[in-house]
Parts: C-alpha cells; sequence; structure tokens
C-alpha cells in the first residue's frame, strides 16, 4: 500500500532532524543533546543560535493479548415429575460455537519541536515550543472459531459461512498541531532539566483503513480536537 503525504512527511521530518542532529555534533560539542522525556519519549536537540532549538522526539509501543471460548456439546440430565406421581429422566443436550481471537497493537509517534528563547538567566531559561506531531498505528485480530461443538441441523451452510476464520486489520495516521510554553535548567555541566505545558488541535481528516479477508474498505471520521498537553524530561549534552 502507498505510504500517504503525512507518513512520507513525518519520516523526511525525522530523518533530517537526525541529519541536522549528527551534522551539529561534528561541529559544536555541547549543542546538540539526548533527550528522554515523560510521557515515555526519546529524542535529540539540536540548539541552532542562542534563541532557537531545534527537538526532534518519538514514542512507540506494543500490545498483544489473547482470548479463548471453547466449544461445548456437553449435556445434561434432570428428573421431570408428572402430576400421577410417574417421573422421567430428561436428557438436554448443549451446543456453542468456540472462537479464538488474537490481537496485535502497534501505535508510535513522530514530533518535531522548534523552540524559540524568550527569557534567559544564569540557571533559568523560558522558552516557547510550536510543535507538529504525526501518530500512526496498526492492529491485528484474527477469529478461528471452533465449530466442533456446535451441532444443529436446522441451519445450513449459509449461516455456518458467517463463522469463516478471518483476519481483520486496521490502519489510522493523524497529524496533529500545538504549542507548548516551557522552562529550563542545566544542573551539570552537560545534564539539564526541562517542563512544559501546552496544548494540542487534531483537525479533521482522520481516515482509518480496515483490511479484511473480504476486501478493502475505507470509512472517514471527521473530529477536532483540543486537548492539554504536558511533560517534563532530561537532556544529557554531548
Amino acid at each position: 500500500m502507498h505510504k500517504t503525504p503525512a507518513v512520507r512527511v513525518a519520516m523526511f521530518s525525522f530523518v533530517m532532524s537526525l541529519a541536522l542532529v549528527v551534522s551539529a555534533a561534528a561541529q559544536d560539542k555541547g549543542q546538540v543533546g539526548l533527550v528522554v522525556g515523560y510521557p515515555a519519549t526519546v529524542g535529540v536537540s539540536w540548539q541552532i543560535s542562542d534563541r532557537i532549538a531545534v527537538r526532534g522526539e518519538g514514542s512507540f509501543s506494543w500490545s498483544s493479548s489473547k482470548t479463548e471460548e471453547p466449544s461445548d456439546n456437553s449435556s445434561s440430565t434432570s428428573t421431570f415429575t408428572y402430576a400421577d406421581g410417574t417421573t422421567s429422566v430428561v436428557t438436554l443436550g448443549g451446543s456453542s460455537i468456540g472462537v479464538t481471537q488474537e490481537s496485535h497493537s502497534v501505535t508510535g509517534t513522530v514530533g518535531v519541536s522548534v523552540l524559540v528563547t524568550l527569557t534567559r538567566t544564569d540557571e533559568l531559561r523560558t522558552y516557547i515550543a510550536p510543535r507538529v506531531a504525526w501518530a500512526m498505528s496498526r492492529s491485528t485480530t484474527t477469529l478461528d472459531y471452533d465449530l466442533s461443538g456446535f451441532v444443529s441441523p436446522t441451519f445450513g451452510q449459509s449461516f455456518l459461512r458467517e463463522f469463516e476464520d478471518r483476519e481483520i486489520t486496521t490502519k489510522s495516521r493523524t497529524a496533529s498541531y500545538g504549542a507548548a510554553f516551557g522552562a529550563a535548567t542545566t544542573l551539570r555541566e552537560r545534564f539539564g532539566v526541562f517542563g512544559e505545558l501546552g496544548f494540542n488541535y487534531t483537525p479533521t481528516g482522520n481516515l482509518p483503513f480496515i483490511i479484511s479477508s473480504s476486501g478493502l474498505t475505507e470509512s472517514t471520521r471527521e473530529s477536532r480536537t483540543v486537548s492539554l498537553r504536558s511533560g517534563i524530561g532530561v537532556t544529557i549534552y554531548f
């Protein structure tokens, strides 16, 4: 499947940030740093000038789950007493369809911020940081049906075809924009800390893709989301 323009831009921006970092590291020692932040992100920062810095960061997560519901065709017996006092044993049959559902999900984000210094003292620096980011996710769910415990001659093959094994894959790509106000200080010559508070805006145009054994379908979900964003982290300078 072809990559969307948003994905291509995200990959290009991240690669360019790494290239700039490598170039800066070879020229100006102390202007490049490894950034580790919370919520869990890892990135690099390049101090272009006294007032301008560029920071690229990303995150990644993977999850897996499995649920099993076995089929059952066991039977049970019960005693029924009639009005005249006689009894009979009634056998009740059971029938069910088992299913095993296994899911795997991968999510990741790539973001680029420009840090513009507002004020600076010997120990503290404040800045504003416009930011653009891309979030991408992929989830695959496999359904395996067990019909060994299903006994029902009433239904035909058309009914059983609804329970064929299948694999469902969903993908989503979302761009967001925002800005944050932050403050940073250097505790040691090559070790600093920072904190930020700002907002994120996610515009319309989310386009999730659904790929299944029956073919490719896609649906558009329009939304606008504005949310607060905060973070803290450390910077280790090279």
